[in-house]
């Protein structure tokens, strides 16, 4: 994974910035008190829309919650010098973590192609159409091939031997949203209506939709499979 190289530039602007919390000068102040409040009022705002979205929604934004909350209490009572008051949002804060990174497993479509994966014969062969992402080889430990067309797709099914191939049904970027928003019609990346034509006799389909992190997306994808 190349994310400790994107993440390490930030550390010394965030300590210099954890090093000015306990200033007492008047600009050091307001960005304080400015940057705590702005987290604690998301920490609110995320545990009020827990109580209308279910799970895993519900999970992940009341982890953020608790992450959000105890990051600013922490700042407080680190800021007013009161370090043995700081125990009980250090358990909240590890606590949330804990619970942001198991239930994020549940919205991230690798795990549950891993489940699958698992289950198939080590000679199987995998490919992808419209969703080769690097999480596929990461937690399935599989090599997969990338299908361009779905004529590939079709003559990659009907090879002999054990397959299992994803493809990507539908995806929904943040841009869509904001063009819905501004009352613009949305990009089409629906596949439904050519993924039907697709010959699929003697496979095996599952359905599958969650989180697409490397896009910041939400997929629907189908999984077709054969044992032998």
């Amino acid at each position: 994974t190349k994310l400790p190289h994107y993440v390490l530039p930030a550390f010394p602007a965030l300590f210099l910035l954890l090093g000015q919390v306990r200033s007492t000068s008047p600009g050091a102040t307001v960005w304080f008190w400015i940057v705590t409040g702005a987290g604690l009022a998301m920490a609110i705002g995320a545990f009020v829309v827990t109580q209308t979205v279910a799970d895993p929604w519900r999970g992940l934004l009341l982890a953020a919650a608790g992450i959000l909350a105890a990051l600013a209490t922490l700042a407080v009572y680190w800021r007013n010098g009161r370090v043995a008051r700081t125990v009980l949002p250090l358990a909240v804060l590890g606590t949330a973590i804990v619970m942001l990174g198991v239930t994020w497993r549940h919205v991230v479509p690798a795990i549950a192609i891993q489940k699958l994966a698992r289950l198939l014969p080590a000679e199987t062969r995998c490919g992808s159409w419209r969703y080769g992402e690097p999480s596929l080889v990461f937690y399935t430990d599989r090599r997969w091939e990338g299908l361009n067309s779905l004529e590939a797709v079709q003559t990659f099914l009907h090879a002999p031997g054990p397959r299992l191939v994803v493809c990507q049904e539908r995806e929904t970027r943040l841009e869509d949203y904001w063009r819905r928003w501004r009352r613009q019609p949305p990009k089409s990346r629906e596949n439904t209506a050519v993924l039907d034509g697709l010959d699929t006799t003697h496979l095996r389909r599952l359905d599958l939709e969650g989180l697409n992190m490397a896009r910041v997306s939400w997929v629907q994808l189908r999984l077709y499979y054969r044992t032998q």
